[in-house]
């Protein structure tokens, strides 16, 4: 057995591709998928670790944090019960009181979901409902503190509250859900397009830095002109960067080659995700092949300054 597919069977995989198990499960059960995505997007939210990933279990599992001790969550389908169960691994000893009093429902209330002997705590989440509660409950438990590598983000939470409120009444769950995920990443799209413009003007005030430019039918995040030369910048905010760099990159071809289209000396790809040696690597090769200049930077943990790729 090579080491690639050694790999393929054990630990975590930030693509879900990259689990064959995992992704023939949800192959054959994509009315799951919309709920897993949703789930995740909302924890991806406040989670500032990188133990994440797909595992192979039997069925389409994400887990955050380490395995096997405090602090961990683990996000698998229950087709038993018709939905998606998330489990915290934490000792009930470790719950502050004001969590107990919480404003949950009795089906989520902390002495019902607690295994104590084996220390879980566990939310179920239901395929055909919204689910509000239970999006409440991991709030409650991200705000607790003890979850590995987990922040509580007040303005996280407004923003997927305001998000919510617009799509309630759009559509059935499944439609709900979806466009929560989409309208998370749009909106921290524009924030991190924000971070990214007062960064790089603070940098260098003498620059012209153009947001949302139009080209054609196009629309370019942001545009830099130094002097003669004019810089096409790409924002991504995606699940990982692997996604993000393919995102961006079919849109920075566009730019490079659509007939008509104005010129740039150089393309940048801005992300939100650390790049893992992989991604790095798949960079590289891109810079080396494509025609253009080509530039890399993600999003700092500080979630203000920006990091370039080289």
């Amino acid at each position: 057995m090579s080491m690639d597919e050694k790999n393929s069977k054990i630990g975590r995989a930030t693509e879900i591709e990259d689990k064959e198990q995992a992704m023939l499960w949800l192959s054959k059960n994509p009315n799951y998928k919309p709920l897993l995505d949703s789930i995740i997007d909302f924890l991806h939210l406040h989670y500032r670790g990188s133990n994440k990933g797909w595992v192979n279990d039997g069925n389409a599992k994400f887990k955050f944090g380490p395995s096997n001790k405090n602090g961990r969550v683990s996000i698998d389908p229950r087709p038993s019960k018709n939905g998606v169960n998330v489990r915290f691994g934490v000792n009930a000893l470790d719950i502050p009181d004001y969590f107990y009093s919480e404003d949950l429902s009795q089906l989520l209330r902390p002495e019902n979901c607690f295994n104590k002997t084996q220390s879980y705590y566990d939310i179920l989440f239901y395929l055909k409902e919204d689910n509000l509660q239970q999006f409440e409950a991991l709030k409650s438990f991200i705000k607790a503190g003890i979850c590995d590598g987990f922040i509580h983000d007040e303005e996280n939470h407004a923003l997927y509250n305001e998000i919510q409120s617009e799509v309630r009444n759009e559509g059935p769950a499944t439609y709900i859900r979806r466009a929560i995920s989409e309208k998370v990443c749009e909106r921290k799209e524009q924030f991190m397009e924000d971070n990214f413009v007062q960064w790089y003007k603070l940098k260098n005030p003498e620059l012209v830095i153009k947001r949302q430019y139009h080209d054609l039918s196009f629309k370019r995040d942001i545009v830099i002109v130094d002097g003669s030369k004019k810089i096409t910048a790409e924002l991504k905010y995606k699940r990982t960067a692997t996604e993000e760099i393919e995102a961006a990159i079919g849109q920075l071809l566009r730019y490079g080659y659509y007939p008509d289209v104005e010129p740039s000396d150089e393309f940048w790809i801005v992300g939100s995700k650390k790049p893992t040696k992989e991604d790095v690597a798949w960079f590289h090769k891109l810079k080396e092949n494509l025609w253009f200049k080509l530039k890399y930077y993600y999003l700092n943990e500080d979630q203000k300054s920006f990091i370039e790729v080289f």
